[in-house]
């Protein structure tokens, strides 16, 4: 019940600064939700944006996200199935000390503890980028990573659909017999 509240409030915080403040990649909500903001982000519920000319990010809602916190489950899962085209940021590989756990074949990096935290800024362009993907808790990289200059090319049909997380997990029915 905690972490599909924690994911609402997540997607909520989103959706609310669209218009006016969008949430920021650096900010502290956004590191002490990291796991969340990847798994968002692998899930297609969440895209990045640049904010400025200055690498600056922000986080937007798409429309899955925005059916999914209005509690249309299946409608967001049908359009997440169809291919939603969200680009990729066209950013280099994560290097140094992440870059050696995040390379294909590489140990990963757990989503879980202190960790990410540390490493978050580094793991959600990753994941944006598409040089990392999320399975289950973990992060690793991605044998299917972009090649520089392949950031215009329309995504395979398996990146479309290769998320380990079910949509299901995101929904509402669960918070609704427990009220907070």
């Amino acid at each position: 019940m905690a972490q599909t509240f924690r994911r609402r409030l997540f997607l909520e915080r989103v959706s609310c600064r669209t218009s006016a403040q969008p949430l920021a990649l650096e900010a502290e909500f956004t590191r002490d939700n990291v796991d969340i903001a990847c798994q968002a982000l692998s899930l297609k519920l969440v895209s990045l944006v640049e904010v400025d000319d200055m690498s600056k990010y922000a986080f937007r809602i798409t429309r899955p996200g925005l059916l999914l916190l209005a509690g249309q489950i299946e409608d967001a899962a049908a359009l997440i199935d169809r291919g939603l085209g969200i680009r990729r940021l066209p950013i280099p590989a994560p290097w140094g000390l992440i870059g050696n756990k995040l390379r294909p074949g590489g140990p990963g990096m757990s989503l879980k503890g202190s960790g990410p935290r540390a490493y978050a800024t580094q793991l959600i362009l990753a994941v944006a980028s598409g040089h990392a993907i999320v399975q289950g808790d973990v992060v690793r990289g991605n044998a299917n990573a972009p090649r520089p200059g392949a950031f215009t090319e329309a995504p395979r049909q398996s990146e479309r659909l290769g998320t380990s997380l079910p949509l299901r997990n995101w929904g509402r029915t669960k918070d609704r017999d427990h009220p907070v």
